[in-house]
């Protein structure tokens, strides 16, 4: 993180926490002091007076969280499958915008060199590559890191953890689908 940055941050959090001394003052009761989030995580646990930090998403550490300067190694990645290969320099997959949303930072392939373009429809992606591949075939599985992963967990109903390939959990997403 940068010294102007950090400095900013802990400019904005010392306006915060001053609004809460005056808010005390008055005689309101306040005990959560929550501040920052992903994109401060470095910074503001570590300022006194801040109770609570917002730094969810940032455990997957995704491509928008990596731009924001987390050095964290990524965690979250879609499964995906091609299902098309309707020219040797494109590849058509079972992820669309429904699977990683559109809005962020593009999901990115894991393991295909070339690639030019990953362009979203609802059900598909649209793989163009700058060269001619014939390695990828249908049916192959291949997996694709997370554009923003706040936006891309609650269109799952399970997130799976998995340790060297192997599965060791699967969590519901509890909260999808809730909206009351």
């Amino acid at each position: 993180m940068t010294p102007p940055r950090k400095r900013g941050i802990e400019a904005s959090i010392a306006q915060f926490l001053e609004t809460g001394a005056l808010c005390r003052a008055a005689g309101l009761t306040i005990e959560i002091m929550s501040a920052g989030g992903s994109g401060t995580y470095q910074v503001t646990p570590f300022i006194q007076g801040v109770t609570e930090i917002e730094a969810g998403g940032g455990i997957f550490c995704d491509l928008t969280y990596q731009g924001w300067g987390m050095d964290l190694e990524p965690s979250i990645f879609v499964k995906a499958t091609v299902t098309s290969r309707p020219a040797p320099n494109r590849v058509i997959l079972d992820c669309g915008f429904k699977t990683l949303p559109r809005g962020y930072a593009s999901a990115q392939l894991i393991g295909v060199e070339g690639v030019v373009s990953l362009v979203h429809s609802a059900e598909h992606g649209i793989v163009t590559l700058d060269r001619e591949n014939t390695t990828l075939s249908v049916g192959d599985g291949l997996d694709l890191m997370v554009g923003y992963s706040d936006a891309t967990v609650f269109l799952h109903d399970t997130l799976f953890g998995l340790r060297r390939g192997v599965v060791e959990a699967a969590w519901p997403v509890l909260g999808r689908g809730k909206i009351q």
